[in-house]
């Protein structure tokens, strides 16, 4: 194996973990001694992976925005911006993802849970022509909002996520292996979710996680109950 990418939400990080655990931070530690890179591959921002991976940071890769940013570390490699965000400022509450910042609009209690999450990485606006850098990302809190010329990477009973047209995990993942020279079958993914399956389509080895979704389970060729075992394994 030469290449592991995992989801984080529900996969790396289980639903009752808010921190990665030592094991999973050293098991990713040692996976460069063997001569594989790793990547965490997450609809989140960078700013909170970056937070959550520090003590790994340099020894890794990180897919944020669902595939629409790709950092070696702290260097950007990749970026895939999105156009036509002025259709946003008819939505009541939405959320764009700038490179490093947070843009947030809707209700004041909404915004103050927004910043809350994000910490010294969140900007209030009113209208997109205020924002003044690429976005790469945006989360609409009302599933009835209708979005033009974008990519729809995931959605659910509240929300609905989108990027730019043909972004996604699976053309991040395309793009690690043709950047690191790696083939499929030197690949491993590991995911739970619905956003999770154009990554897992693009490796010869994909894994899902015990309950994920049953659409990610039948399309992956093998499961596991523990995700950081499985890489210490390998």
């Amino acid at each position: 194996m030469k290449l592991i990418l995992s989801d984080l939400d529900g996969t790396l990080l289980r639903a009752t973990e808010n921190r990665i655990s030592e094991k999973a931070l050293n098991a990713i530690s040692g996976l460069e001694s063997k001569g594989i890179r790793f990547a965490i591959a997450s609809g989140r921002a960078i700013s909170e992976l970056w937070h959550l991976f520090s003590r790994v940071q340099d020894k890794m890769y990180f897919v944020a925005c669902d595939g629409a940013l790709i950092f070696e570390g702290e260097k950007l490699i990749l970026d895939a911006p999105m156009q036509n965000i002025a259709q946003f400022d008819k939505a009541q509450s939405v959320l764009l993802q700038g490179r490093y910042m947070t843009y947030v609009k809707g209700q004041p209690a909404f915004v103050r849970e927004m910043k809350l999450h994000y910490r010294g990485y969140t900007i209030e606006f009113e209208s997109a022509s205020e924002i003044e850098e690429p976005i790469y990302k945006a989360v609409v809190f009302d599933r009835a909002f209708q979005v033009q010329q974008l990519n729809m990477v995931y959605s659910d009973i509240r929300l609905a996520e989108y990027t730019a047209e043909g972004v996604n995990k699976g053309s991040a993942t395309r793009f690690l292996l043709k950047h690191f020279g790696v083939d499929a079958s030197e690949a491993m993914a590991f995911g739970d979710n619905t956003n999770d399956i154009p990554m897992l389509l693009t490796v010869e080895h994909s894994v899902a996680v015990r309950n994920a979704k049953q659409a990610v389970l039948k399309i992956c060729k093998n499961t596991t109950d523990d995700v950081v075992q499985t890489i210490m394994s390998i």
